[in-house]
């Protein structure tokens, strides 16, 4: 079984088709390279894989389990499991600042909201 699958995959964002029909399977302990040029799907392609975004059409499979049934706490168990870096160690850009720094808070500190609030309010004055 596949760590990661996907069938059939398509990603538009209003008229635009970004991702079209991707077909990939990733084995258990296998890595994996998107390589292509500016504004071909890759970064939405990763987005979709980890959750952040959702396919238009197609399956997601992340060991044998549909991601569309996922939790929110099934997405952070999965994006502990997945190491991956964007180009330039960009933002998420489907989020706003504020949420793009209160992303590793909520995903990794565990902190109640009204913290997260505080400690994202504070960073963002400091810039």
């Amino acid at each position: 079984m596949a760590a990661v699958n996907l069938k059939g995959v398509f990603k538009s964002f209003g008229s635009t088709r970004v991702v079209h029909g991707v077909d990939i399977s990733i084995a258990d302990g296998e890595f994996c390279v998107l390589v292509g040029p500016s504004g071909c799907g890759k970064s939405t392609l990763l987005r979709i894989i980890i959750g952040i975004l959702h396919p238009n059409s197609g399956s997601v499979k992340i060991s044998g389990q549909e991601i569309a049934n996922f939790s929110e706490e099934d997405f952070v168990k999965l994006r502990r499991s997945i190491g991956m870096v964007f180009q330039s160690s960009a933002l998420f850009d489907s989020l706003n600042v504020y949420e793009n720094v209160a992303f590793a808070l909520r995903e990794h500190k565990k902190l109640p909201e009204d913290m997260v609030r505080r400690i994202v309010r504070d960073k963002l004055r400091m810039v």
